[in-house]
């Protein structure tokens, strides 16, 4: 890979995680992915405050993306739109020349619906903005991997509802 390549592709890794940092100090309003799926429809998972203590401790070898060709590891995204921070841990982003091509939301149960797929969805508009490439997204059961085709069009909706969660949330 030429050392331009290397250079931007590492700049974008960077400039990526540190949004996720400023995003988790910030005092701006923030939302996680999950909570913007999961006010739009229920999953079946074992709830937004284990997941948060699951992927706090998950990333971390981002290194792995530098050291091999492709690797596939949580990673963590954040965005700042006009309503404040969207931010998050993507179960699985595959790498390849240090750039993102698949996502992939892990459950530990069958049924994919709007929360899952919404969920997915949300983590392929976050890779698309910080990256500028628009990754397959896929929601994986213990039995099967779905795609999620229109993962745009759902991130897209999804965001709609955000600012109205977070002011909900402020003025409880």
């Amino acid at each position: 890979m030429p050392e331009e390549a290397l250079v931007y592709g590492y700049r974008l890794l960077r400039n990526a995680i540190n949004r996720f940092e400023k995003a988790k100090v910030s005092r701006d309003p923030k939302i996680s992915v999950t909570e913007i799926s999961s006010r739009l429809a229920r999953g079946k998972g074992k709830g937004y405050e284990e997941g948060l203590r699951v992927h706090s401790s998950i990333f971390g070898d981002v290194d792995w993306i530098l050291e091999y060709r492709d690797v596939c590891i949580p990673f963590p995204l954040a965005w700042f739109f006009r309503f404040g921070w969207v931010h998050g841990v993507a179960d699985i982003i595959c790498f390849r020349s240090l750039m993102p091509y698949k996502i992939v939301e892990v459950k530990s149960y069958d049924e994919v619906k709007l929360s899952e797929t919404t969920q997915a969805s949300i983590y392929g508009l976050l890779v698309f903005l910080n990256f500028g490439v628009k990754p397959d997204v896929y929601v994986e059961t213990p039995h099967r991997l779905v795609l999620v085709s229109d993962w745009e069009e759902k991130a897209l909706d999804a965001l709609l509802y955000a600012p109205k969660i977070i002011r909900r949330e402020n003025n409880t």
